[in-house]
């Protein structure tokens, strides 16, 4: 395979730069440093792999991402907001292959990301129409070989700047790195199926142990319950008013747990000690009851007050509402006025007040309305004849004024002689109609005065005696009506556990001070509290009272200590009868799961001896694998390190699981330690050929300025070397030395290889 041209347009220091290569056997990039030799490689490597792995490693190591850029580093300077391209033409097995790495300008962001360039193929190098490759993978792989990603870095590429990338891993991580090469892929996932299959036998053998812990646990404590020679008892029912599982005649041994009910510290031992305790419980019961009640004094003191009325609730209701009209009824009256004397007022659902009352109150007040009526009608004549009658005078002023003599009265036509005297009459019958209106103002309001101190008097005076004989007390029977029927339902049971009559304390009357019946209460209660013996109160006691006996000692009198040992006897022997097969089942399944357990093993252990048998022979192909390598590798670095001092060439060892490499066979530090710089970039340039020379599945090798990291005197074997192994490789050399250029082009030469100069710096003038 060999490269015949490429074109970068927006790449790095390139704008639009076309190379012919020419198909030659070497190309030489020589010229000053910064020129682009080197971004050239970029741009091969951006091709051939969809990255440039220097820039990943440093994107990884250097840029936080929270940064934020404004431009991306890939970009040419003018070239901000258009596309990248890199097109190369190459030559395979005579057959012309086209292709392109294109990224849209659209997709480019001011960061580091190769997902962005796409892979295409074309029909003409310098055309814009392009094909995409669908699956990228499958054509690079059926081009450039399998791995061809990391086969790159190893066999194909020495990079100036990650020359010694190798060299910097460990033993181990050098061997991950190139292992693919050695085509163990088929070996590695055999014992990768072996361990995960021995994985899963191991982890049911991990799981079976632990079942057969369990079930040696379960029959262990299967033995222990079963009883000896236990005689069979006849049943009795321990509890009348509970239907309990473990209290019936048949038992199903799978509904509950037997410990439980007959263990120790079990249900009817506890309902053994509840027994034997109970007097003690009574007056523990007592003691909480008189605690509850000293610490809700509130709630008593209101059950005093109230109880004896809760029944009467709604009577109380109703006389609520009755003097509630009657005070209604009150600030009626009181408030009538001219201006509300028209308003309803209704006596007659008041039968306590006489009806010649009400008849003079109905008919007072109806006449107080129509002589209201009556002076209002006539206050408004009189403001209409005030109002003509200062319209008439006004313009008789007028006339006069004028000159013209008017006797008659425009009105009746009467003559009054002279104008003076007309006004004169107009003014008195005016007086005579205000005089009229006055009295009859006068007369209705003596009357409503007398109907307010007479008649509604007295009707506010029967109302308020009707009040006063209700008995109703406003405040008392707010705070009743806002209680709910069974408000004292607990306390009233709290004061059943004390047996008191506490019927004397209660208040037959409204009344809402209680306080003397209260501290009678208190003192009464007080004497019967007994805090001896507290201790032997356990604490599932009320649990126990409540669940089993209802909260009612009449159903804990009838159970006696005889019939809670004959209820355990009776239930040891149902356990007896039902462990005895479950112990059967149990054993059962323990040999089950122990043989399970068994095989398990059996088989992780084949399979373990198996993986060992596979790793023993892949680290035996390993070893032939490196032996072979090492002899190509030997001469290489022999040839091109001819000055070495420590030997005429390096070697190659594989111990345990890495590579490494040592200046003799008797030597156990790393070859890194004890050679130059120049001396250790001969040694990966001797490695990198040795690995393309036996796995590499094209001829391309590229190298990026050797001089710059080799001694000079190692040079001549190293093109000596190329010129000689690799003739029929097509070899892509950089140098910033044109001594060296001419030099490498020359020996190439004179083999009759076609050799291929390009000097950046010029190439960046045209």
């Amino acid at each position: 395979m060999k490269i015949n041209r490429i074109r970068i347009q927006n790449f790095k220091v390139f704008e639009d730069t076309t190379i012919n290569f020419n198909s030659s056997d070497i190309i030489v990039f020589d010229g000053p440093n910064g020129f682009g030799k080197t971004t050239i490689y970029d741009a091969i490597e951006l091709v051939f792999t969809g990255k440039i792995r220097r820039y990943e490693d440093l994107k990884a190591k250097l840029i936080d991402g929270r940064q934020v850029f404004s431009e991306n580093p890939f970009q040419h300077s003018n070239g901000i907001g258009k596309d990248i391209l890199v097109t190369i033409e190459l030559i395979k097995n005579d057959e012309l292959y086209m292709l392109e790495r294109y990224a849209d300008a659209a997709h480019i962001e001011p960061y580091i990301n190769f997902s962005v360039y796409k892979l295409f193929t074309k029909d003409d190098f310098l055309s814009e129409n392009r094909t995409s490759i669908e699956d990228e993978n499958l054509f690079l792989t059926d081009l450039l070989g399998k791995n061809y990603k990391s086969n790159f870095q190893f066999l194909n590429y020495v990079e100036q700047e990650e020359a010694l990338f190798l060299l910097k891993h460990d033993d181990r991580k050098r061997k991950s790195h190139i292992g693919h090469l050695f085509d163990l892929n088929e070996f590695e996932q055999k014992i990768k199926r072996i361990d995960d299959l021995k994985k899963r036998f191991d982890a049911i053998t991990t799981v079976e142990n632990e079942n057969i812990k369990v079930l040696d646990q379960e029959i262990n404590q299967i033995k222990i319950n079963i009883i000896a020679d236990e005689t069979p008892t006849s049943f009795v029912k321990l509890l009348e008013k509970k239907d309990l599982f473990w209290d019936q005649e048949e038992i199903d041994p799978t509904t509950f747990d037997y410990l439980n009910v007959i263990g120790v510290d079990g249900v009817l031992d506890r309902i053994k000690v509840f027994v034997e305790r109970k007097s003690l419980f009574i007056q523990y019961r007592k003691n909480r009851a008189v605690d509850y009640l000293l610490e809700n004094e509130n709630l008593v003191n209101n059950f005093f007050k109230f109880q004896n009325f809760l029944s009467k609730k709604e009577e109380i209701r109703e006389l609520r509402t009755k003097v509630t009209g009657l005070e209604s009824t009150i600030k009626q009256l009181e408030s009538l006025s001219h201006n509300t004397v028209e308003e309803s007022i209704d006596l007659n659902p008041y039968d306590f007040i006489p009806s010649d009352l009400k008849t003079t109150f109905s008919s007072t007040k109806q006449a107080l309305i129509s002589s209201h009526k009556e002076l209002s009608g006539l206050d408004r004549i009189y403001s209409d004849i005030s109002k003509s009658r200062n319209d008439l005078i006004d313009e008789l002023t007028d006339l006069r004024e004028a000159g013209v003599s008017t006797r008659e009265c425009v009105l009746c036509g009467y003559d009054w002689k002279n104008i003076e005297t007309l006004l004169l009459q107009i003014e008195t019958k005016s007086e005579q109609i205000k005089e009229i209106n006055s009295d009859k103002n006068n007369r209705l309001q003596e009357t409503f005065t007398e109907f307010k101190s007479e008649t509604i008097k007295q009707i506010i005076e029967l109302i308020n005696i009707r009040l006063t004989s209700l008995n109703y007390n406003k405040e008392f029977a707010s705070q009743l009506l806002d209680l709910e029927d069974n408000h004292f339902n607990d306390l009233i049971k709290v004061l059943s556990i004390l047996e008191i009559d506490y019927s004397q304390y209660l208040s037959d009357e409204q009344i809402l001070n209680v306080a003397n019946k209260l501290e009678l209460f208190k003192n009464e209660i007080l004497v019967i509290k007994d805090t001896s013996n507290t201790e032997l109160i356990e604490s599932y006691f009320l649990e126990y009272f409540r669940e089993y006996f209802n909260n009612e000692f009449d159903q804990v009198d009838p159970v006696t200590i005889k019939q809670i040992e004959a209820k355990k006897r009776y239930l040891s022997h149902k356990l007896s009868l039902s462990q005895n097969q479950i112990l059967q089942t149990k054993s059962g399944q323990l040999l089950e799961v122990t043989k399970r357990r068994d095989t398990a093993k059996e088989v992780s252990q084949k399979l373990n001896r198996l993986k060992s048998t596979y790793n023993s022979s892949l680290k035996s192909y390993e070893k032939k694998i490196i032996k072979d390598i090492e002899t190509v590798f030997h001469i290489y670095s022999g040839r091109i390190m001819q000055s070495f001092q420590g030997g005429i060439g390096l070697f190659i060892f594989s111990e345990k699981e890495g590579i490494r490499f040592q200046t003799g066979s008797h030597k156990t530090y790393d070859a890194i330690f004890t050679m130059s710089s120049g001396q250790l970039s001969a040694l990966i340039i001797s490695f990198t050929l040795a690995l393309h020379k036996k796995y590499s599945q094209n001829k391309l090798i590229l190298i990026d300025d050797p001089v710059q990291t080799m001694d000079e005197l190692n040079l001549y074997g190293f093109i000596d070397l190329l010129r000689n192994e690799f003739y029929d490789n097509q070899i892509i050399m950089s140098t910033h030395e044109d001594m060296m250029s001419a030099f490498m082009r020359y020996k190439f030469k004179n083999y009759n290889l076609s050799e291929k100069r390009v000097n950046l710096k010029e190439l960046a003038t045209v």
